[in-house]
């Protein structure tokens, strides 16, 4: 697909974009007439102005009669890993039965009030790769299980956006620790010690997806010391940022 300024337009190729990686078996129940409806909306969704850092949601019913059995979850959003299975993982949650699932990582260029400029195949100066998800599930009757699941999926947006920003941060702060045990080790038997540090070299080498981090005091407590976990004031990473986040 070709760069293209003309936002009111879709662009040839745009559709194909759209559903090239959807399966074939889901797409067959739709009309030409009905795919091409889609992609214009997904098209007009995508040029609008979105300031970075801020997904665009939209939870809407398609008026076209070939559309009437579904209704469209569509999303964009800077690219960032976990955001397509952390929003199949919420429509599951909420029951949603899923109809197709296309999700295409595009180039564009937006300008400064964030409405797209133009937006091709290759990256270049000045672009950035976007996600935009376009989930079509059966139609939704209830108005409040629409608003109850846009607000759920903002949250997970905001979620993956905090692990994803924090990833470096957590990787460090656990290899530090490993660090620290071996250069001033804690008085623990020595075969104890040097398990505990293998392990978290293991974590540490990218065998692990780090969502939250928070540091926590361990405290002795109650008449028979009983252990009590205090967490650290502004020590939060990732999702566990929110104080309010418990584990």
């Amino acid at each position: 697909m070709t760069g293209s300024t003309k936002t009111g337009e879709t662009p040839a190729g745009f559709a194909s974009a759209l559903f090239g990686q959807s399966a074939r078996e889901d797409l067959a129940h739709y009309t030409p007439h009905a795919l091409a409806t889609l992609a214009a909306a997904a098209w007009q969704h995508l040029a609008e102005p979105r300031p970075p850092g801020q997904p665009s949601l939209r939870i809407s019913d398609p008026e076209a009669a070939d559309l009437a059995g579904i209704t469209l979850i569509e999303v964009v959003n800077d690219d960032m890993p976990f955001l397509l299975d952390s929003t199949l993982a919420e429509l599951d949650h909420q029951g949603c039965e899923l109809r197709l699932v296309a999700h295409p990582i595009l180039d564009l260029t937006r300008g400064p009030d964030g409405a797209m400029l133009s937006l091709g195949n290759e990256p270049g100066p000045g672009t950035t790769r976007e996600s935009l998800i376009h989930i079509h599930v059966t139609r939704l009757r209830d108005d409040a299980c629409k608003a109850r699941l846009f607000e759920e999926l903002g949250k997970v947006y905001e979620g993956v956006r905090l692990a994803y920003s924090d990833w470096p941060a957590m990787r460090d702060q656990v290899a530090r620790a490993a660090s620290t045990y071996r250069n001033t080790p804690p008085n623990l038997p020595a075969d104890e010690l040097a398990e505990a540090v293998q392990f978290i070299d293991w974590l540490a080498a990218d065998n692990f997806t780090f969502l939250g981090l928070r540091e926590y005091k361990l405290e002795e407590i109650g008449s028979i010391n009983a252990p009590d976990f205090d967490a650290v004031g502004g020590s939060g990473l990732g999702i566990l940022r929110n104080p309010d986040v418990k584990v």
